[in-house]
């Protein structure tokens, strides 16, 4: 559910559109995330005669994510983003933040109460509605979106959000993203980390290759763009006896890997072999293969695709 709704954060970030995000674990054990994006509009949909952002949470793909106008590369999960995540929670409360106030709805079990409010920006935390003046933006900004969710108890038998879990998927979308600061705050312990990374991938390989020398200088990066696909990755190797490669399509880990695995893992062994053969470094080896490099690798492997094709629900592959 956390991931759903900060990924439909990370996908306005890619977008253009936002340069944070904050995320909330208040003590409550409800969470809380914000970004200084467009936020979801609040006019009347055409369709249905109701606010855009009533539709958003109560309507199966209704949002502009299925509009490849609007966002070309999309990462939510299930691909059903914070519908579901309104449908499995006892309540929920989005606010859109705009220079005239907050436009704010509240949900429970998925269902409309009260309808589409307006608060100015001087009333903000007065609207006599606790849950509502329960919301402090944390991001300095007249713009965005707050979705704050309490899972339903009579759907899930615990609750108990793990602050190190979501903390590594956060870091994960920081290097994925250098465009994007994204903060995380767990009011139940105190701890919070911000993270940004300028170096994107060259980073996270740098990163996840820390305790072992390096036997490059530098490490590799490359991207490349055709059409509507782009392909970038980053690798060292160094000296241990292990392989660390981290692959993933629009923000999604493919941990079992997939068809962009096997075309790096194929290029990058044959460019390995011709530079050997023209250094005349290989003798009496017909072919460098792609399990002949492996040893000493840390790789990470971001493609962004239109639409792409993933094995089962979970995306794995």
């Amino acid at each position: 559910m956390v991931y759903e709704v900060i990924d439909n954060s990370i996908d306005e970030s890619v977008a253009g559109f936002c340069k944070n995000i904050l995320i909330r674990i208040r003590k409550d054990n409800s969470i809380e995330i914000e970004d200084d994006g467009r936020g979801i509009p609040v006019e009347k949909h055409p369709k249905y005669n109701r606010p855009a952002l009533e539709i958003v949470l109560t309507e199966l793909h209704s949002g502009a994510k299925f509009d490849k106008k609007v966002y070309k590369v999309t990462g939510g999960l299930h691909g059903v983003g914070v519908h579901v995540v309104n449908a499995l929670s006892s309540l929920l409360i989005a606010v859109v933040k705009r220079p005239d106030g907050f436009h704010y709805e509240k949900f429970e079990q998925g269902v409309p109460k009260g309808g589409l409010k307006h608060v100015n920006p001087e009333d903000c935390g007065k609207t006599g509605d606790e849950h509502v003046d329960a919301i402090t933006p944390g991001l300095e900004t007249t713009h965005g979106l707050i979705i704050r969710f309490y899972p339903d108890l009579e759907i899930f038998e615990t609750v108990d959000f793990s602050y190190q879990v979501i903390l590594e998927r956060a870091k994960e979308l920081a290097f994925l993203n250098p465009q994007v600061s994204i903060k995380i705050n767990d009011e139940r312990s105190g701890k919070e980390e911000l993270m940004h990374f300028e170096g994107g991938l060259v980073q996270f390989a740098d990163y996840l290759g820390e305790g072992h020398q390096s036997l490059l200088k530098d490490t590799i990066y490359n991207k490349d763009e055709i059409e509507d696909t782009v392909v970038e990755f980053a690798f060292l190797y160094n000296n241990s006896t292990t392989e660390i490669m981290q692959s993933y399509v629009n923000n999604i880990s493919t941990v079992e890997g997939g068809t962009h695995v096997t075309g790096f893992r194929a290029g990058l062994s044959r460019a390995i072999q011709d530079y050997a053969k023209s250094k005349d470094m290989v003798k009496g080896v017909e072919a460098i293969t792609s399990e002949d490099v492996r040893e000493g690798l840390v790789a990470i492997l971001h493609a962004k695709v239109l639409t792409p094709q993933f094995e089962g629900q979970t995306k794995s592959k």
